[in-house]
C-alpha cells in the first residue's frame, strides 16, 4: 500500500482497501493471504473512500472528481448520476 484510506468487506469477507498514491484498490480474501492488487491506474487518480453493495464495489475519487462501481470481475466503470 502507498496510502491506505479506507476498506470495506463483502459477505463473503473479502476486504477492499482503496489506495490513493497507488492510485489502486487491493484485495484481502477472507483466509488471510497477502493483500492482491487488484485494480490499479486510469481511470482512477485518488480512489478515497470505499463502499460495498451487493456484489458492486463503489469507489469515490477525489482527483477524478467521479465515483466509480467496480464489478467482480475488476471492470471499472463510472457511475452515472441524474443531474438538474
Amino acid at each position: 500500500f502507498a496510502f491506505p484510506h479506507d476498506v470495506a468487506v463483502d459477505a463473503e469477507g473479502t476486504a477492499c482497501v482503496s489506495d490513493g498514491d497507488g492510485p489502486a484498490v487491493w484485495r484481502v480474501d477472507e483466509s488471510g493471504q497477502p493483500a492482491t492488487k487488484w485494480v490499479e491506474g486510469d481511470p482512477l487518480e485518488n480512489p478515497v473512500r470505499v463502499c460495498v453493495h451487493e456484489k458492486t464495489l463503489y469507489v469515490t475519487d477525489s482527483r477524478a472528481k467521479q465515483v466509480f462501481q467496480i464489478d467482480v470481475a475488476g471492470a471499472v466503470s463510472p457511475l452515472e448520476a441524474e443531474t438538474e
